[in-house]
């Protein structure tokens, strides 16, 4: 079979339907339209991160000002009944020997080494009573259960200690250290 040969512009004619066809071929529309949708999730999902993360924020703001509250109409609670029962009530009343018996609570709770003698910084005073603040340095144990034990014992067996502030809080190679901050409201004698 002999094709008859074609000329410049019967090539040139050829070629422009071939690339015509090639291009219609193509599905650009298509992978255009997918990265449309896919840039379009992803914008959806960074904000949808974004608005669950300043929900949990502001739920856990709300959480800890629900708690605070709680804490003080506790303590309102116990002023107003203390009040009322006058002297009697044991828990505002000073107590002697109160660091040997933190003392022994640490040794209870399993604290190998007993914490060193707490600082007492400025105490606020008001009339009648004054607050007592125990700030114990570098308490360190192998265990972080038994330093927790020590701070759980001492604000229930000894009436009206409360725990202010743990700090410090550190993994060390061969246990835990940590500072703490115990407060307890004393009458004035």
């Amino acid at each position: 079979m002999n094709l008859p040969r074609l000329s410049e512009d019967e090539r040139f004619e050829l070629t422009a339907r071939a690339s015509a066809q090639e291009a219609g071929n193509r599905p650009r529309g298509l992978v255009i339209l997918g990265g449309v949708l896919v840039l379009g999730s992803l914008l959806t999902a960074v904000l949808g991160w974004w608005s669950k993360a300043s929900a949990e924020e502001h739920y856990r703001n709300r959480a800890d000002e629900a708690f605070r509250v709680q804490r003080l109409v506790a303590e309102w609670r116990d002023l107003t009944q203390t009040e009322t029962e006058g002297a009697s009530s044991e828990k505002y009343q000073p107590i002697e020997g109160i660091l040997s018996r933190m003392e022994s609570l640490a040794t209870r709770a399993g604290i190998k080494a007993v914490p060193q003698t707490p600082s007492q910084p400025n105490q606020p005073n008001i009339a009648g009573g004054e607050m007592k603040r125990y700030r114990y340095q570098n308490v360190r144990d192998d265990s972080l259960q038994a330093l927790i034990d020590w701070m759980r014992l001492a604000t229930t067996e000894i009436p009206g200690m409360e725990l202010e502030e743990i700090s410090e809080l550190k993994s060390e190679g061969n246990g835990w250290r940590m500072t703490v901050i115990f407060r307890r409201w004393e009458r004035r004698q």
